[in-house]
């Protein structure tokens, strides 16, 4: 989430790095500050001749995330961050907030789940989840992962700013054996989906 702004701010200097040679001009911000421009660079581009795996998975993900960077620097952090499944040392784990009454993977109970909850200017709250699976030979599909969220019996509907058209989606939750309501969400590892809900207020969405 931190590089939201990053590159949303140099949405010329992303669409250059993944359609042409602009790479060659890639922040050292990236890397964590700009003195590592260097390293960073050609780390990120290529080795004997061929582009990183660091290059094609940026490449995949800079699209997403300057469309959830359109919502993201509107919002601030509200509550601390939650985890379910594994929680990392010194970290909460996730106990319900408000109408989401839990989250979790629901064939890996133990693999992590990072939630995090936001507000715009007038008050509407919105949350995120990210699945967190992810590793050195692991593949955003490989480590793809349903992941089901429980709601209040008051929680029809919940919004979704989808991350690859861009558009607002209402999502049906469905009734479950407890009285509560779910929705199953298929996230690729390392991805993650933002939510509000429905309320027919607008979301707080920078212009494209």
């Amino acid at each position: 989430w931190m590089y939201c702004g990053i590159l949303e701010r140099d949405a010329d200097w992303v669409r250059s790095m993944i359609e042409g040679d602009g790479i060659d001009h890639a922040p050292g911000m990236l890397a964590g500050n700009r003195n590592d421009e260097e390293k960073y660079r050609a780390g990120l581009r290529y080795e004997a001749m061929h582009p990183t795996r660091s290059y094609y998975a940026l490449r995949s993900a800079a699209g997403e995330v300057q469309v959830l960077g359109r919502a993201l620097l509107n919002l601030r952090t509200k509550d601390p961050l939650g985890y379910a499944g594994a929680v990392p040392e010194k970290c909460a784990a996730f106990e319900g907030h408000g109408a989401l009454r839990s989250v979790a993977n629901v064939r890996t109970a133990d693999y992590p789940v990072l939630i995090g909850f936001f507000d715009d200017e007038s008050g509407q709250e919105y949350f995120m989840v990210v699945n967190l699976v992810h590793g050195l030979n692991v593949s955003k599909m490989d480590g793809a992962r349903t992941v089901r969220l429980t709601f209040g019996s008051e929680v029809k509907r919940i919004e979704r700013l989808n991350r690859m058209s861009g558009l607002v989606e209402s999502l049906r939750t469905k009734p479950d054996s407890n009285g509560t309501r779910i929705l199953d969400l298929q996230l690729e590892g390392g991805t993650g989906d933002l939510f509000k809900w429905a309320n027919g207020k607008a979301w707080a969405l920078r212009p494209r």
